[in-house]
Order: C-alpha cells, then structure tokens, then sequence
C-alpha cells in the first residue's frame, strides 16, 4: 500500500501536468483558430487582453516557484534519485507549465497586434 507522502506526490503531479495541458490547450485553439482564418469571430481584442494577462500572472507566478525549486535543490543538495521523491521533477514540470504559460501571453500579444491591424480604416492616414 502506498503512504501518505506518495499519494500526495502523486496527486501533485497529476495537477501539474492537468495545468500543462490546459495552458498547451489553449495555445492549440487559437493557434487554429487563427490558421483557420476565424480568430476575429471567435475572439475580441478584449478577451485576447485577458488570455494575455491571465498568461502573464501565471508565467511570473510559474517562474517564481521554478527558481525557488532551483534555489532550494543547489542550496539544500536535493537528490535527484529516487525519482518518485525527487524536487527536481517538480521543477521540470513547473518549468514546463511557465513554458506554456509565456507561450499563451506572446502569441495573445501577437494575435492582439494581428486583429488590431486587421481592423484599421483603410483611409486611416487622411
């Protein structure tokens, strides 16, 4: 039977990895949405703002937790082996959701600058 401790390694990990796929997810969508030619119908410059922010938050928030792990696995000498207890797959995966989260706040930047050029006047400069 699996202790305490493991079990909650375990969950841990399954929240982490849940939190990656959602921020890929995202990415993903509108990514296609994009390619397919229909971001102006699916999104505003509005909720683009807010995928941006919310990528914002969570990349330094992310960013923050990855270099405390660091920090605490060079300063304390953490093991790296066994793999199920190490500190140092933990701050793969955080590493890994901060990717996925800067991923999610440049490219809403840059499909803010596509959408805010796309609806500029085409006698603008008159």
């Amino acid at each position: 039977m699996a202790s305490k401790h493991e079990n909650m390694f375990y969950q841990n990990k399954k929240q982490e990895t849940t939190e990656i796929v959602l921020f890929a997810s995202i990415n993903l969508q509108l990514h296609l949405i994009y390619i397919r030619g229909t971001l102006d119908e699916w999104h505003s410059v509005d909720t683009l703002e807010g995928l941006k922010l919310f990528g914002f938050f969570t990349f330094s928030i992310s960013s923050g937790f990855f270099l405390w792990y660091i920090f605490y696995i060079a300063y304390m000498g953490a093991p790296i082996i066994p793999v199920k207890d190490s500190m140092a797959v933990t701050a793969v995966w955080i590493f890994m959701t901060a990717n996925w989260c800067g991923c999610l706040y440049l490219c809403s930047k840059r499909y803010i600058n596509i959408l805010n050029d796309a609806s500029r006047p085409l006698l603008s400069h008159i």
